[in-house]
């Protein structure tokens, strides 16, 4: 697949409403739930495999989301399309494992535990929740609509409390409506 110029790209406000009513809420809660499932659940190598690949991919999109100041795809939605706001990225190293271990086919992997992803996941959860939380307070009153009618889709069941503690203890809390061995696997 090319890219393709960026340049003129209008998003409609159907587009918008889209995001937010589907794929935001969607990429937050895949987010969520692949940790939880990482922290909570004893499973083999494969499955806790994917279930760090499914974070990252998700993490990764979100702080695409976030941060990106132009498109890369004509039709790619970012933050900045539903008003001026400023997020901060996931640390640098987090993003480059997550390029290294996971998005990229490249000499960068590693077979050492200690230079794989498991540190950066719950910082990048931290820094993900926290964006998303500004992003939902700071929306616009033409989208604040959405967001105020569905606020209980991203999130259905309760976060466990070891998750909440670790994100407070990093500064970061959790506004959806709610309630962790993460260091397997890549």
């Amino acid at each position: 697949m090319t890219r393709r110029s960026t340049e003129n790209v209008f998003t409609t406000p159907g587009d918008l409403e889209e995001c937010l009513q589907e794929y935001f809420q969607y990429e937050v809660w895949m987010l969520l739930k692949s940790f939880q499932r990482l922290c909570t659940i004893s499973m083999d190598r494969i499955a806790t495999n994917a279930y760090v690949e499914s974070f990252c991919l998700h993490a990764r999109s979100l702080d695409d989301f976030f941060t990106k100041s132009s498109r890369s795809y004509p039709t790619d939605i970012l933050a900045k399309d539903f008003g001026p706001q400023h997020f901060s990225p996931m640390k640098i190293e987090a993003r480059e494992k997550i390029n290294h271990q996971i998005v990229h086919l490249t000499s960068g992997k590693t077979k050492v535990d200690a230079y794989k992803l498991s540190i950066e996941i719950p910082k990048a959860l931290g820094t993900l929740i926290t964006n998303s939380n500004e992003f939902i307070k700071c929306l616009p009153p033409q989208w604040k609509y959405i967001w105020d009618i569905r606020p209980n889709k991203i999130i259905h069941d309760p976060i466990p409390s070891p998750i909440v503690m670790m994100l407070n203890s990093a500064n970061a809390t959790i506004g959806f409506s709610s309630s962790s061995n993460a260091s397997r696997g890549r």
